[in-house]
């Protein structure tokens, strides 16, 4: 199950869910850039625990919110979580702007592995 910013909007409407599919075959995806409340991080925390997998993104408000995520500071809870799988990266066009994957995914890897790196 992946939040997306609609009914799974917190940590206890995905992890809700997810016991109530009742399966070790559900589990959540933690989308870090659709939780919806003040401090998108701390939901992140929340999940860690039970995440099958991540989708990175560059902001946690979504792309056109101007603020970015703390990746040091999520790379700190995934690393504390003990999830040992693939970090998904997902960096989406701003919406009426312009973009060029080429040039803005390889400077976002680059964040993200720095990241890593620091909290090795």
């Amino acid at each position: 199950m992946q939040n997306h910013g609609d009914f799974l909007k917190t940590a206890d409407d995905l992890l809700g869910l997810v016991k109530a599919v009742g399966s070790e075959w559900c589990g959540p995806i933690v989308d870090t850039g659709y939780f919806k409340a003040p401090d998108p991080t701390s939901i992140s925390r929340q999940c860690a625990p039970h995440a099958l997998n991540w989708q990175i993104k560059q902001s946690p408000c979504g792309e056109d919110s101007g603020t970015l995520t703390d990746l040091v500071k999520l790379m700190t809870i995934v690393r504390k979580s003990g999830y040992s799988g693939y970090l998904r990266l997902r960096r989406s066009p701003p919406r009426g702007k312009p973009y060029d994957p080429f040039t803005v995914v390889p400077a976002f890897l680059k964040q993200l592995e720095s990241a890593i790196a620091r909290t090795a």
